[in-house]
């Protein structure tokens, strides 16, 4: 359903056609966010679970892609168990 736009209403008279315009044109549209349903999100989330599930597999095909992705991923288990790596609340200060 489109919202409903409300305008001052102008005497009708031909000299007032040209601010009838005006008034019209100068309509302020009210967008509306698009919900999207559960449904979709389920789907979406499926989606990239998949995606994720496709790459890992595709890193552990390829034995020196496997191993950089090993050390990367030690390396930064690392760092978060000495407490370099910062939570959003840490960030801010």
């Amino acid at each position: 359903m489109a919202p409903i736009l409300r305008t001052r209403k102008v005497p009708d008279t031909s000299h007032n056609k040209s601010s009838q315009i005006k008034q019209l044109s100068s309509k302020i549209k009210v967008k509306r966010k698009n919900k999207v349903s559960d449904e979709i999100k389920q789907r979406r989330l499926e989606q990239k679970r998949t995606a994720e599930k496709l790459r890992r597999e595709k890193l552990r095909k390829d034995p020196e892609d496997y191993k950089n992705y090993c050390q990367s991923e030690r390396a930064r288990n690392k760092k978060e168990k000495e407490g370099k790596v910062r939570s959003i609340d840490q960030l801010s200060e």
